[in-house]
């Protein structure tokens, strides 16, 4: 639970606005989307020519409605957690709370430092 208080998080009162002030920044915007086109692990990989990867900003939305039509147009990447075949077509997604964890845990774990201890 403690582990929330680490996590940099931005309140954003002008809301889309502020995307294009941590675009302006050097940040990678993905939106977790429903028609994400880019699957969640491809999206974070690092860069393949061994550049340092620009820091990331994961763009959830609110339950049911989602990352606005506005706020995606601005991300660089509608972002998608494939889900299992044997799911329903009629189904939509995982909630926000999990994908965002999904997505989460796969950007730290690839920044976690290879040498500490409980990496």
């Amino acid at each position: 639970m403690g582990g929330c208080f680490k996590l940099p998080c931005v309140h954003a009162p002008k809301w889309p606005e502020e995307l294009h002030e941590l675009k302006a920044s050097g940040y990678r915007l993905l939106a977790l989307h429903l028609e994400g086109s880019t699957g969640h692990a491809s999206a974070i990989a690092p860069p393949a020519d061994g550049a340092p990867p620009p820091p990331l900003a994961i763009v959830v939305g609110a339950e049911y409605e989602g990352v606005g039509s506005e706020a995606a147009a601005i991300c660089d990447a509608r972002v998608r957690i494939p889900m299992s075949g044997a799911m329903d077509a009629t189904l939509d997604s995982l909630n926000v709370n999990v994908a965002a964890a999904i997505v989460l845990e796969r950007v730290f774990t690839l920044n976690r430092d290879p040498d500490a201890p409980d990496a």
